[in-house]
C-alpha cells in the first residue's frame, strides 16, 4: 500500500473518532532517530565490504476513543525512513518489503473492541479488526511475519506485525479463561499474503502461583508453499520462590502438508523451550534480574521425501540474536531443505540504576543436533552472539539509547555463507508525547 494511500485512510479514520457524537479521542505516540552501523550483517563475509552507516527514523501515533461503556476503538500508524542506505549493502530479500530510502507508513492496528456484549454471567470481550496478538509467552503465536525484518539493515530495532482477526476472549471464571481467534496474515511491507489460521486457546490458574495453557492452531497458506499444518502447544510458568520464576513450552506440527513439492510432503516438526528467571531480593532495589533459557527447533534432513521434520516458525514472536537470528534459519519461514535442528543457549541480565539508567546483555550461543557439512568441514558448533543495551531517561518524556553487540560464527555456519565476525552499533533518542 502507497504512503499516500494509507495517509488518506489514517485521516479518514481520525474523522471518525473525532466527531462530536463520540467521546473525545485519546492521541499519543513517540518519535525515534537512530543512528546505525553494521559490519559483514548482511553474508558474514569481511571481504564483501558490506558494511553500512545510516541513520533511521520511526514514529508511532495512535488515536483511541471509549465510545460507550464497554465499546472502544483505536487506530494506530508506524512511519519508517532511512537515511542514507545504499541498497548494495543490504540483505538480499526476494519480498517486495525490502529496504528503502522512501518514506514509509503503515497502519498498525484499527479495531473495536466490545466488552462483555450479551451480557452473560461468563464476561467475553470481542475484538474485531486489525490488531497485535500474542498468546502465552509468543513462543507459538505473537507476529503474523515473524520473518520481516530479516536482517538488521531493514528497520533497525525488530518488528512486531499485526493480525487481521476476530477474537474473542471469554473468563469462565478468575481460574479458566478461553481465546478464540480466526486471523489473516496482515499485508505488511506490501507484501501479500494470502494466509490464515483459526486459534484456540484455554487458560488455567486455578494452582497457586501457577499459571498453564494449552493452544491449537490450523494454519493455512494459500501462496506460492501451499503449506497446511496443525499445531498443538503447552505453554507453563511456576513461581515456587518470590525470586524465582520458571517457564516452558513445548510445540507440535503434525498432519499438515506442503502441496507445492513433489512429491507432496507431510509436516512433523517440534520445538521446545526451558526458561528460569532469578530477581535476588538483596538486589530488588536496581531491579536485577538474571534468566537462562535453552531452546530446541527440529530440523530436516531431506533423506525422506514423504515426510518435512523441520518445525516451521508460523506467527511466533521469538527472536535469538539480532545478528544471528537472520542467518541460523530461525527466522526465515518455509526454509526447506537439508538443515539440522538447532540447540539455543541463552544468558541474560539487566539492572536498573539510581539514576534509572537501564543496562542489559544477552548472550546465545547455537549448535546444530548433528554435525553440519560445509565443503570439507564438518562441525556442529553454529557460533555465539553477545549483544548489550543502554536506555536513559534525559527527561520524563526523552529517553537516550545505545545498544551494540557481535556474532561470532564457526564452521557450522558457513552453509549461510561465510564465518567472519559480524557487530552492529546504534544510538539514538526516542520522544514520548
Amino acid at each position: 500500500m502507497k504512503h499516500s494511500a494509507s495517509l488518506l485512510m489514517i485521516l479518514a479514520l481520525v474523522g471518525i473518532l473525532s466527531v462530536p457524537s463520540f467521546a473525545q479521542p485519546q492521541v499519543g505516540g513517540d518519535l525515534g532517530i537512530w543512528g546505525i552501523y553494521t559490519e559483514n550483517t548482511c553474508d558474514l563475509n569481511e571481504k564483501a565490504e558490506d558494511s553500512a552507516g545510516y541513520f533511521r527514523m520511526e514514529s508511532h501515533l495512535w488515536f483511541q476513543s471509549e465510545l460507550e461503556e464497554n465499546v472502544k476503538a483505536r487506530v494506530s500508524t508506524e512511519i519508517d525512513r532511512a537515511f542514507n542506505n545504499d541498497a548494495n549493502v543490504l540483505a538480499p530479500s526476494g519480498a517486495s518489503y525490502g529496504p528503502t530510502e522512501e518514506l514509509a507508513v503503515y497502519l498498525e492496528e484499527a479495531y473495536i473492541a466490545v466488552a462483555d456484549p450479551f451480557g452473560q454471567e461468563w464476561p467475553c470481550t470481542v475484538t474485531l479488526g486489525r490488531q497485535f496478538m500474542q498468546l502465552g509467552s509468543g513462543f507459538i503465536v505473537g507476529d503474523s511475519l515473524p520473518a520481516s525484518p530479516g536482517g538488521l539493515s531493514w528497520l533497525g530495532m525488530g518488528e512486531q506485525d499485526p493480525f487481521d482477526a476476530i477474537k474473542i476472549d471469554w473468563e469462565f471464571n478468575k481460574e479458566v479463561a478461553l481465546v478464540l481467534a480466526y486471523t489473516q496474515a496482515v499485508e505488511t511491507r506490501e507484501l501479500q499474503q494470502d494466509t490464515n489460521a483459526a486459534i484456540a486457546n484455554l487458560r488455567f490458574s486455578g494452582i497457586e502461583n501457577a499459571v498453564f495453557e494449552i493452544l491449537y492452531m490450523f494454519y493455512k497458506d494459500d501462496t506460492a508453499q501451499q503449506i497446511t499444518v496443525h499445531q498443538l502447544g503447552l505453554h507453563g510458568e511456576w513461581t515456587p520462590l518470590e525470586w524465582l520464576k520458571l517457564n516452558g513450552e513445548f510445540a507440535w506440527q503434525f498432519a499438515g502438508e506442503i502441496e507445492g513439492r513433489s512429491p507432496a510432503q507431510d509436516i512433523g516438526g517440534f520445538a521446545a523451550e526451558l526458561g528460569a528467571k532469578f530477581t535476588p531480593e538483596s538486589m530488588a532495589e536496581n531491579k536485577v534480574a538474571f534468566g537462562a533459557s535453552v531452546a530446541w527447533l527440529s530440523g530436516d534432513d531431506n533423506k525422506d521425501e514423504k515426510d518435512y521434520d523441520g518445525y516451521v516458525q508460523l506467527v511466533d514472536n521469538r527472536t535469538y540474536g539480532e545478528i544471528a537470528d537472520y542467518y541460523s534459519g530461525l527466522v526465515t519461514n518455509y526454509g526447506f531443505g537439508d538443515y539440522a535442528g538447532v540447540y539455543i543457549l541463552n544468558l541474560d541480565a539487566e539492572m536498573t540504576t539510581a539514576s534509572n539508567l537501564r543496562l542489559a546483555i544477552e548472550g546465545y550461543y547455537f549448535m546444530s543436533d548433528e554435525d553440519i557439512e560445509s565443503g570439507s568441514k564438518k562441525d556442529d558448533n553454529i557460533g555465539w552472539e553477545l549483544d548489550v543495551y543502554a536506555d536513559y531517561p534525559l527527561t520524563e518524556d526523552l529517553k537516550a539509547h545505545a545498544a551494540g553487540g557481535f556474532f561470532d560464527p564457526n564452521d557450522a555456519a558457513e552453509i549461510w555463507k561465510g564465518d567472519d565476525t559480524a557487530w552492529f552499533a546504534r544510538a539514538g533518542l526516542t520522544v514520548a508525547f
